[in-house]
């Protein structure tokens, strides 16, 4: 199979995908078991689609972990959990579509993954300095949110900083399974919020999200400067 017909049926893929997402969206209320079966379906059914469209490519990747024993990556990771934990409220949803969404959350996060850090951020690696290639896949993957998440400052932030939190462990690593899994459990978390109940805004998340971005960057420059 040529590159041009991997990639055009890749549009078809994800375009297949778009219209029927928007169109469970629009006809069932988005928070509801039913809503999310059928957007399991479409995610699972297109994320098996890439797989099979760039198999080769996806397993010519070799992960590595040498670089996680770091205090700085540890840190930046406990503070990106615990940022669903401090601000997550979705209590309106009931008790078994939260642990409905957290299960889910596992194929959200292998589709998100395989197509934003495994196929555009390697590709884009390919022809430019890796954190340029973090960034716009990175402003690709909120862009490609709207319409998907609420439409205000917080949510759209959110996914940005996490995007580039995800994104520099994956250039780093080049672990799928490494960033699949740091995705799922932060999504599952917020699925299975409020823990506590006093819980603050919105806005207070930012915090230890920019600091999780911030050590990560520290961690990934210090990282980039040793193997100079």
């Amino acid at each position: 199979m040529t590159l041009k017909t991997k990639i055009i049926l890749a549009v078809i893929v994800e375009l297949i995908y778009i219209v029927g997402s928007r169109y469970v969206t629009s006809n069932f209320h988005e928070f509801t078991p039913n809503s999310e079966y059928l957007r399991t379906i479409l995610r699972a059914s297109s994320g098996i689609a890439y797989y099979y469209i760039f198999k080769d490519y996806i397993l010519s990747f070799k992960p590595s972990y040498k670089f996680i024993k770091s205090p700085y990556i540890a840190i930046s990771i406990a503070l990106f959990f615990i940022t669903p934990l401090l601000v997550g409220n979705l209590y309106f949803m009931g008790d078994y579509t939260r642990v409905l969404f957290a299960v889910t959350s596992i194929i959200v996060a292998l589709r998100e993954e395989l197509v934003f850090r495994v196929l555009i951020q390697n590709s884009l690696e390919s022809k430019i300095r890796p954190i340029f290639a973090i960034i716009i896949t990175s402003l690709i993957f909120t862009a490609w949110h709207f319409g998907a998440v609420p439409n205000n400052l917080f949510a759209f932030g959110q996914v940005l900083v996490n995007s580039i939190f995800l994104g520099l462990i994956y250039s780093a690593t080049k672990s799928f399974i490494l960033v699949v899994s740091l995705h799922a459990i932060y999504d599952a978390l917020w699925s299975l919020t409020p823990v506590y109940s006093n819980v603050v805004s919105y806005n207070w998340g930012f915090i230890p999200l920019v600091m999780a971005m911030l050590f990560t960057v520290v961690w990934y420059s210090r990282l980039k400067n040793a193997n100079k």
